[in-house]
């Protein structure tokens, strides 16, 4: 037991065993022991003190004091006789005082008791809210603390960030904010300055910054910002998972519907129509990979805007299908601040702020590190810091890359950059691209690095621009073998544009402006001997992933799954390295952008034939077990790769996409039945159970006597809430569309099984009948409330009012050869 308690305790329990003989005390001190032993028989399950979990030690911690006091009181009226073993009570008043106290013991116990309970009760509590939440599949680190850029620098951009924050206070003026501009005139900056002055005043709801790279899943912001603002707010958060009950799957569900059920509904649940002080900032939009999802998202923020209690900041460049969005919707709906048209003047003074503050910390920090070498007493120059200001123009990326540049080596590079001519009427990037020039002519200059070395680093760079997530140093040197010494050598040259993480084990790699990655791969811009092509980094990393799967990092059991009596979720895993996880998840990804892939499919076939399982594995440990089959999926059906398959792998890898079917629940649910269940389950004919069968021997074996072995289901596609009455394939055989009990309508990809529209909701009763214009675009839906219902198919809106006038429900429906007719059959008896 925790020694300090123990010590109190049995103190008193001997005390209890010398006042037995009062009888006015015997039954409580009788139940108090029994309470006592309790305590006992729990605390002996622990070794150790240091067994013990801190939140009881610290309970004990404080029983243990709180003890003290009353052990004392009791043992001061109990006198010891030196000759005498027996103790006695002195006298009836002590009786009492004794009895007292232990009442008081008795009462510190209860409440102990009923504190452990009580915390019990939350941490089931929280374990259930974390299940529930963990269903967002939010993304990590997309947050404002998840950046490592800095704001605008102090002093600059004050009268925008005044407005915006006015805009913020005010309850009377439009909910959606939308700031554009250009690449490079810095919006993520103002975003970041935007959180950090709403968190300081309590209103920042939550907030999400794209990245081409890794953040560029529109589907992913909506759901990754409610996970946000539920951890921090009690009243959204219980609204939100009165939602997540209901609808487990709602983050998966399109734009538009996780607007209404993630934002609207649990937001107006909690606070009804009164508006909240909060505001949610979502950064670079333009950088998302979808721009028919990034329209689906707009189209339904905006117009909903009025109805959701808080405000939306966004920002973006201008980009037509952004634009368009904002143009269709009413204009008291938003507000709109394009950044190229703030006065020029404002503008370049802050960049000449920010040119003068920066120098002088260069200058400091040179002096810091230099002693033997100093800057020129003048440096730098008022006419330096007014050259680059007229070279950035509006770009304050511009004044940010030059600055980094010239940081290395002062005094010449702030020369060089100075000696740019500044030439009116020339194309909006040409600051930008010479900048970029010159700092790629320094890194890749021919005279002191060898051919060699400058394509080792034009092949880094463009590793780095198709990466699927960012990695650390070391991360990214197992993943394509290379040391971190030598990926840091590379990256020095190129620290005014790539960020390169102070730890090899803690940040990420990544370029810092999206403008970097348009010079290097947009025709026309960078000089031919600096141009990088995405195809090279998919090349190097197609081969990367492959020999990280190949090698021993990738083998039975490599989760450390210690039994397959618990699932995924109550067990934890070994840890998995960043190098074989990124290998496993984004392999496919690799292969399918290169040209001719025939050689890495080849590999690949190779390996998956000895490790698929292996494979599958990492995949259930790390919660993607619904990737898998989408995965084998496109290496089967991409343009690239499915013409170039030979007849053997081929089969092999149809009979990989059929073995994830047949076993897909079993291999999200569990890591360890990947062998135990689906293994044995495969028909002998199979490639799967020819090549892995003889390799576990173990592995149970059906004898089926009686009855035909019969594969099972294709495809199981489940998520409607009661029975499917009607289901239909579009004309291109790519999708199936399915009416429900439910009162639902949901587009499914036929390929995957994945859920890719819906739930459509609109009908009052039951959808009896689903089909698909000619052309797929459309999806028409019958229902027993007696209305038809017109869905476009690719983006999951309706189309128009519902179709009335049969009297009774409608049972069947369907589109004339041309598209342009619908035939309705309904229980009135007509047809429409």
């Amino acid at each position: 037991m925790f020694p300090p308690l123990k010590t109190a305790l049995v103190g008193v329990v001997s005390v209890m065993e010398l006042v037995d003989t009062v009888r006015d005390a015997q039954e409580g001190f009788e139940k108090l022991a029994s309470r006592i032993s309790g305590f006992q028989d729990i605390f002996d399950q622990y070794q150790t003190q240091d067994d013990i979990p801190p939140v009881i030690m610290r309970r004990l911690e404080r029983l243990s004091r709180d003890l003290e006091p009353i052990s004392g009181s009791i043992k001061s009226r109990v006198s010891i006789r030196r000759s005498v073993i027996t103790r006695t009570i002195k006298a009836a008043r002590d009786v009492e005082d004794i009895k007292d106290a232990f009442e008081k013991l008795a009462a510190l116990l209860e409440k102990f008791h009923l504190e452990c309970s009580l915390n019990t009760e939350r941490r089931v509590e929280d374990i259930a809210t974390e299940v529930l939440l963990a269903k967002l599949h939010h993304v990590q680190g997309a947050g404002i603390d998840g950046q490592t850029e800095d704001e605008c620098m102090e002093g600059t951009r004050v009268d925008l960030l005044d407005d915006i924050g006015t805009w913020t206070r005010d309850p009377s003026v439009a909910r959606v904010f939308w700031l554009n501009g250009m690449a490079g005139t810095g919006k993520s900056a103002i975003a970041r300055s935007v959180c950090q002055k709403l968190r300081e005043a309590g209103a920042l709801g939550a907030s999400f910054f794209c990245s081409r790279e890794i953040r560029n899943d529109v589907t992913r912001i909506i759901p990754t910002l409610a996970e946000s603002l539920a951890r921090r707010n009690t009243a959204y958060r219980l609204a939100l998972l009165d939602v997540l009950r209901e609808e487990p799957d709602i983050g998966h569900y399109t734009v538009p519907r996780q607007v209404e059920h993630l934002l609207e509904k649990p937001l107006r649940d909690a606070f009804g129509e009164r508006l909240l002080m909060l505001t949610f900032v979502v950064d670079a939009l333009d950088e998302c990979s979808s721009e028919q999802a990034t329209q689906s998202l707009l189209s339904a923020l905006v117009p909903r805007s009025r109805r959701i209690p808080v405000k939306f900041f966004l920002t973006s460049r201008p980009e037509s299908h952004i634009q368009s969005q904002f143009r269709s919707n009413q204009p008291d709906l938003h507000n709109t601040l394009r950044l190229h048209d703030i006065e020029h003047s404002i503008v370049e003074a802050d960049i000449r702020l920010y040119c003068t503050r920066r120098l002088q910390r260069i200058r400091a920090s040179h002096e810091e590190r230099e002693l033997l070498y100093r800057l020129p007493r003048n440096w730098p120059l008022d006419r330096d810091i007014e050259m680059i200001t007229k070279q950035a123009g509006n770009l304050f990326i511009y004044a940010f890359t030059a600055l980094k540049y010239i940081e290395k080596r002062p005094v010449q590079r702030l020369l060089s950059v100075t000696e740019f001519d500044v030439v009116p009427e020339r194309p909006l990037t040409k600051p930008l691209d010479d900048m970029y020039s010159l700092v790629l002519t320094n890194a890749l200059d021919q005279d002191l690095h060898t051919q060699d070395e400058i394509q080792r680093t034009k092949q880094l760079l463009a590793i780095i621009l198709v990466l699927r997530e960012s990695l650390t140093v070391t991360a990214l040197g197992e993943l394509i073998g290379m040391s971190t010494q030598d990926i840091r050598s590379m990256l020095e040259l190129l620290h005014a544009v790539v960020y390169t993480p102070m730890q090899n084990d803690s940040g990420a790699i990544t370029t810092f402006h999206a403008s970097f990655e348009d010079y290097l791969t947009s025709p026309g811009r960078a000089p031919e001997v600096f141009r990088i092509r995405h195809s090279d980094g998919h090349q190097a990393l197609a081969n990367a992933c492959i020999r990280v799967m190949a090698s021993d990092a990738l083998y039975f059991n490599v989760s450390g799954c210690r039994t397959s009596y618990l699932s995924n979720s109550q067990q934890t895993f070994a840890p998995l390295s960043t190098s074989l996880t990124y290998s496993c998840l984004h392999w496919v990804h690799h292969l399918i952008q290169l040209t001719d892939p025939s050689p890495m499919v080849a590999l690949i076939s190779s390996v998956l034939r000895k490790k698929i399982l292996f494979w599958l594995e990492v995949v259930s440990a790390k919660g993607h077990a619904r990737l898998a089959l989408g995965l084998l999926h496109r290496v089967l059906t991409a343009e690239n790769i499915r013409d170039r398959l030979s007849p053997d792998i081929a089969e092999f890898l149809r009979d990989a996409k059929d073995f994830v079917m047949l076993g897909h629940d079993a291999i999200e649910l569990s890591a360890p039945h990947i062998y135990l269940s689906v293994l044995p389950s495969l028909s002998p004919s199979s490639t799967i159970a020819k090549t892995l069968w003889p390799k576990f021997r173990n592995v149970p074996t059906y004898d089926v006597t009686g009855i035909h072995r019969s594969r099972g289901p294709l495809l199981q596609m489940s998520g409607h809430a009661g029975e499917v009455y009607s289901v239909a394939f579009s004309p291109d055989g790519t999708r199936v569309v399915s009416g429900s009990w439910d009162r639902a309508v949901r587009i499914w990809d036929a390929r995957t099984g994945d859920l890719l529209m819906g739930p459509l909701e609109g009908h009052h009763n039951t959808v009896v009948s689903v089909a698909f214009s000619p052309d797929g675009a459309v999806v028409a839906s019958g229902s027993l409330d007696g209305t038809i219902r017109l869905w476009n198919a690719k983006k999951g809106e309706l189309m128009m009012h519902s179709l009335e006038g049969h009297s009774d429900g409608v049972r069947c429906v369907a589109f004339s050869p041309d598209g342009a007719k619908i035939i309705s059959g309904s229980m009135d008896h007509t047809l429409r």
